[in-house]
């Protein structure tokens, strides 16, 4: 056993030093708790086990599976900063909880991350075509959340809103430049509120009450600024690459949040018995169990104090 076990260790090391990506690329799991909500139906699941039919490119973006994980890379021969999207064909509506693993394999580069895409006209983003260009991401058709991370050595991540380049957040980049471990990120759309995770911390919270836009700058907002507009609540989910960027994404999950029943004299909002999965619609007035305006129809939810302004009854 002792020479066993003496052998073993310079094996092991041999093993690191020939297959150092591999170890890197160790999962990661985390549990992201969003307080009011529990984690509910998992409405769709994709593990790039076979194909990408699901999937629709658009601009210079070069995508394959490799290994059961989407290889994506920004790459053209004839320009210098390429730059390009694929959007997953499929649609939530809020309140859900999308995860995914992300690795970049360079250190230069820029990541992003769309949710809640449709078409400012009421159509879905699949309805017309794109070229890639990020003006037509910001300025066009197209109401959105973005984020983006492993920002190019910036030193910043942050939530933009389309149209208008309206930027809603912004801290430190979770993922440096020369970071090339998986990590897992989540994102909970809850009505107009919106989260961040990176491994199970929070990264961006943020609530989007469309207010007129306080800073006139460019880098901040498109000009002229009236203000950002309705709070984007569905849509679709997509990724965007730049400036050769090359990176790895596995294990994506959506989940279907719903709000947690309230307990005896907690404050809650009222959501009708037969529209559990209530859209987040506007600010309404919290109310107690045992106000009179609960009746037989109602069922009473709860959740911190930024959620209770998002969900009502419908008239």
């Amino acid at each position: 056993m002792r020479g066993s076990r003496h052998l073993t260790t310079p094996i092991l090391l041999l093993w690191a030093g020939i297959f150092p990506v591999a170890m890197a690329a160790e999962i990661v799991s985390s549990t992201v708790t969003i307080p009011g909500y529990e984690r509910g139906q998992l409405l769709a699941t994709e593990d790039f086990s076979s194909d990408l039919k699901g999937w629709l490119r658009e601009g210079d973006i070069r995508a394959r599976i490799q290994e059961g994980k989407l290889l994506v890379e920004s790459f053209h021969p004839g320009k210098e900063n390429p730059k390009g999207n694929i959007w997953w064909r499929k649609e939530f509506r809020e309140p859900y909880l999308i995860e995914f693993d992300y690795r970049s394999l360079t250190d230069n580069g820029l990541t992003m991350v769309f949710w809640n895409a449709f078409g400012i006209d009421g159509g879905n983003i699949f309805s017309w075509q794109r070229s890639g260009r990020y003006t037509e991401y910001i300025s066009g058709n197209l109401s959105a959340y973005h984020l983006s991370f492993h920002r190019f050595g910036s030193g910043l991540s942050n939530i933009r809103k389309a149209p208008g380049f309206h930027l809603l957040s912004s801290v430190p980049d979770p993922v440096t430049p020369d970071d090339q471990q998986v990590h897992r990120i989540a994102i909970a759309a809850t009505g107009n509120r919106q989260r961040v995770f990176v491994d199970g911390e929070l990264i961006h919270d943020i609530s989007d009450d469309g207010k007129p836009c306080m800073n006139r700058n460019r880098w901040q907002h498109e000009l002229p600024c009236k203000g950002t507009g309705p709070a984007p609540m569905h849509g679709a989910f997509g990724i965007r690459v730049t400036q050769r960027q090359k990176a790895l994404f596995d294990r994506l999950r959506v989940y279907k949040l719903s709000l947690k029943p309230a307990k005896e004299n907690q404050t809650c909002v009222i959501a009708p018995r037969s529209r559990l999965e209530a859209i987040p619609i506007q600010y309404p007035p919290s109310v107690t169990i045992g106000d009179p305006s609960l009746d037989a129809n109602s069922l009473c939810f709860h959740g911190d104090a930024a959620d209770q302004t998002t969900f009502r009854s419908p008239n």
